[in-house]
C-alpha cells in the first residue's frame, strides 16, 4: 500500500526517520558551508600572498630596468670625465711650455744701464781704478734688478697656473654637478615609478581583501544559520515526537499535519 495513502498510520518511528533525514540533510549543509567558509579562508591567503608576489616580482623588473639605465648614464659620465681630464692635462702641458717660452727677457733699468755706459767709457780711457768701481756697482745693481725680474716672472706664471688649475676644477666640479643631477633625477622618476606601482598593488590588495572579507562574513552568517538550524530543530524534535506508537495523521496536533515526510 502507498505510504501516502490515507489509510495509512504514521508509527513515531516514521516521525524520528524523517527527523533524522532532516537533521543529517540540515547538517550537510552546515558542513558544506564551513567547508566553503574555509576554501575561502585559504583561497584568501593566497590570494594575497599572490599579489604581494606578483608585486616583488614587478619592482624587481622595474629595478633592475632602472638600474640599468643607471649604469648607462654612470658609464658615459666616467667615459666622458675621462676625456675631460685627459683634455685638461694636454692643455695644462700646452699652457706651461707657453708660458715658458714667452717668459719676457731681462732689461737692464735706465740706472744700470748708465753705469754700463760709465764703466765702457772708463775701460776705454784706461782709468781701469774706476772702471772697476762703477763696475762692481754696475753688477750689485743688476743682480738685484736681474732677481726682481725672476720673482715677477715666477709670480705672474704662478698666478697664470693657479687660474688655469682652478678653471680646470670649476669646468670638473660643473661636470660632476651635471652627472649627479643627472643621476638624480633618474632616481628620483625610479622612486616616483616604484611608489606609482606599489599604491597599485597596496589598493589591489585591499579591494580583493575587502571582497573576500565580504564573502568570508557572508559565509559565516550562513554557517551560524545552520548550526542554529540544526540546533533549534534537534530541540523541537525532542519536544514534539508524540509518546503513542500509532497515531493517525489526522488525530495528530494541528502542528504535526503540514510536517512532510520526504524533503
Amino acid at each position: 500500500m502507498n505510504a501516502k495513502s490515507p489509510e495509512h498510520k504514521l508509527t513515531s518511528g516514521d516521525y524520528l526517520k524523517a527527523d533524522a533525514l532532516r537533521v543529517a540533510r540540515l547538517e550537510s549543509k552546515a558542513s558544506q558551508n564551513r567547508k566553503e567558509l574555509r576554501d575561502l579562508r585559504s583561497q584568501r591567503k593566497k590570494i594575497v600572498a599572490s599579489i604581494q608576489k606578483k608585486f616583488e616580482l614587478e619592482a624587481k623588473r622595474l629595478l633592475e630596468s632602472w638600474q640599468f639605465k643607471l649604469d648607462e648614464i654612470a658609464a658615459f659620465h666616467q667615459e666622458k670625465e675621462s676625456i675631460l681630464k685627459e683634455g685638461h692635462e694636454e692643455r695644462f702641458k700646452k699652457a706651461i711650455s707657453t708660458l715658458e717660452t714667452k717668459i719676457p727677457d731681462f732689461k737692464m733699468s735706465p740706472q744700470l744701464q748708465k753705469l754700463r755706459t760709465i764703466e765702457k767709457r772708463l775701460y776705454e780711457a784706461q782709468n781701469f781704478v774706476e772702471a772697476a768701481e762703477i763696475c762692481s756697482r754696475a753688477d750689485e745693481v743688476e743682480k738685484n734688478e736681474r732677481a726682481f725680474h725672476a720673482a715677477k716672472t715666477n709670480r705672474t706664471t704662478t698666478r697664470k697656473v693657479n687660474m688655469l688649475k682652478r678653471n680646470q676644477a670649476n669646468e670638473l666640479e660643473a661636470f660632476n654637478l651635471r652627472r649627479d643631477a643627472a643621476i638624480t633625477k633618474l632616481e628620483s622618476e625610479r622612486d616616483k615609478e616604484l611608489d606609482r606601482l606599489r599604491r597599485k598593488y597596496k589598493n589591489l590588495g585591499l579591494r580583493t581583501d575587502c571582497m573576500m572579507r565580504v564573502n568570508i562574513a557572508k559565509r559565516t552568517l550562513q554557517a551560524e544559520k545552520w548550526a542554529t538550524a540544526v540546533r533549534t530543530h534537534e530541540a523541537q524534535v525532542a519536544v514534539d515526537i508524540p509518546e503513542e506508537k500509532d497515531v493517525a495523521l489526522a488525530d495528530r496536533p494541528s502542528r504535526f499535519t503540514t510536517r512532510k515526510l520526504v524533503l
